[in-house]
């Protein structure tokens, strides 16, 4: 059967099977639908209406109780992949991609242009990682006030490394570094099993900027050598290496000597 725009129908109660409408179709009640709804072009909702647990209004939509809204490849519900669904529970919306798909918000593919994220609490990750992964980018802090060159976090890295007589041999007990942004915090345990020279190299990352080498220096925490001296570490400026000092006087591990220092100092 089909409904003309300038015609009708009548009677009570009219049951049919296939409708077909040449126009706009206006309902003053509410619309029961016991099976599926198919709409080959588009669905406008101008208003509110209902779907199952899914609330349409003419600014979005909700999802009712603990309803989720589903997404998935497939055109039903037996032969499709699910690729995620946005789910409400307890009154907190979290989108939730498949075990085998990720979630990523794009405006020029495959590039993420911006992904703003507004909200009143904190941003919570419970398993996985924030990867920044193009070099020279990171966290910016340019909304604080101050007058430094850059408010760019762009690195933070923890790591071992290699403490290194040019002459000697030790045994490491332990020795960790850790590097945020230019700023490297390097510390080392250990015991030299033969003589050691004065000059050391090793250090995570060579020093940089334009601070002179006198003022790239460390400390000893303990030292064995000589119990009644206070240590200190003075490191190159430009390469990785560094050397013992009391004073002015350089100083090495001699067999059996053990030895635990800091040295804090920025690199390019």
């Amino acid at each position: 059967m089909s409904i003309k725009q300038n015609g009708g129908v009548f009677g009570r109660n009219p049951t049919f099977n296939d409708v077909t409408i040449e126009g706009q179709l206006t309902f003053d009640g509410d619309i029961d639908i016991d099976s599926d709804l198919k709409v080959d072009g588009d669905l406008d909702v101008s208003g509110n209406g209902k779907f199952g647990t899914i609330d349409v209004f003419s600014n979005g939509i909700k999802a009712n109780s603990n309803a989720a809204i589903g997404f998935q490849l497939g055109d039903d519900s037996t032969g499709s992949t699910e690729i995620g669904k946005i789910v409400n529970s307890s009154g907190r919306f979290t989108i939730e991609p498949a075990s085998t798909r990720k979630f990523a918000v794009r405006t020029n593919s495959p590039k993420v242009d911006s992904l703003v994220i507004d909200h009143n609490s904190n941003v919570e990750i419970s398993t996985g990682n924030v990867v920044i992964a193009t070099s020279g980018k990171g966290i910016d802090f340019s909304a604080t006030a101050g007058t430094g060159t850059s408010e760019v976090l762009d690195d933070y890295e923890e790591g071992v490394w290699t403490p290194a007589p040019a002459s000697g041999t030790l045994t490491i007990n332990d020795a960790t570094y850790t590097k945020v942004g230019r700023l490297v915090t390097a510390q080392a345990d250990v015991t030299a099993t033969a003589t050691t020279s004065g000059d050391w190299s090793g250090l995570p990352f060579n020093l940089g900027g334009s601070l002179s080498a006198d003022k790239q220096v460390g400390f000893v925490g303990y030292q064995s050598e000589e119990s009644s001296a206070v240590w200190g570490v003075l490191a190159d400026n430009t390469l990785a290496t560094f050397t013992f000092r009391n004073g002015s006087t350089s100083k090495q591990l001699t067999t059996g000597s053990r030895a635990v220092f800091t040295i804090i100092y920025y690199t390019n």
